[in-house]
């Protein structure tokens, strides 16, 4: 059974690996593709294909604006290239306006959202490997040590720091990305507060940090039991 355990951590361990790097390929092209309703849309293919879709986060207009596209098409929030050019927006391929705004970014914003998506999958991957190897580690020798204790509390502070820090990532990405779009002085992204906080990432966290500490004084414990016998 534990062998069973081992491989599927070292499987999952391994599919978060591939999940970065399909992230880091480049997307094969893009094309135009003509729609009777909503005029034309812009899609990606390639190998990354659904998983490159944008930046989407919630912003409040200041001007009006979600009031007048409202008034032009209220059936589904999607524009045709001529209406958004009536509106006065360069390229409505690039953005997706409703209760959010979608962007596609490029360049310097472009590796940053990348990163923020890859980053975490390779800690993840590292942390579900270790786990991997503790579990072969239990079937061979004794797993209570210390410096298990310490990989596990390592791990907590990892999961209990990193979520928020990826959280704020993310929207100072995003108040970049607008900042520096057509929105720039249309539109706000709301303040980053309490509840943008990843809490449950943060809980899981400081339960391995307390389960390290426990793991560390049964390993202290077992070496007091090994010297008296």
């Amino acid at each position: 059974m534990r062998a069973v355990l081992e491989w599927l951590l070292k499987v999952w361990s391994g599919a978060l690996v591939l999940s970065a790097c399909l992230w880091l390929l480049p997307l094969s092209w893009t094309t135009w593709i003509p729609d009777p309703v909503r005029g034309f849309l812009m899609w990606h293919f390639g190998p990354t294909d659904g998983l490159f879709t944008g930046t989407s986060f919630g912003a409040y207009f200041t001007d009006g604006t979600l009031e007048r596209i409202e008034a032009a098409l209220p059936a589904d929030m999607m524009l045709s290239a001529d209406q958004a050019n009536n509106l006065g927006y360069q390229n409505q391929g690039d953005l997706n306006i409703g209760w959010s705004v979608q962007f596609f970014p490029s360049g310097v914003q472009g590796m940053a959202h990348v990163g923020l998506h890859v980053v975490p999958l390779l800690a993840m991957a590292i942390l579900w490997w270790w786990l991997a190897g503790a579990v072969a580690q239990s079937r061979h020798e004794e797993v209570f040590t210390l410096s298990n204790a310490r990989r596990l509390a390592a791990a907590g502070v990892v999961i209990a720091l990193g979520a928020p820090m990826v959280a704020l990532g993310a929207w100072l990405l995003n108040r970049w990305i607008l900042e520096t779009s057509q929105f720039a002085d249309r539109a706000n992204v709301p303040a980053f507060g309490l509840a943008a906080l990843p809490w449950s990432a943060v809980a899981a966290g400081l339960a391995l940090v307390v389960l390290g500490s426990i793991w560390r004084k049964g390993a202290v414990k077992e070496r007091e039991l090994a010297g008296l016998v």
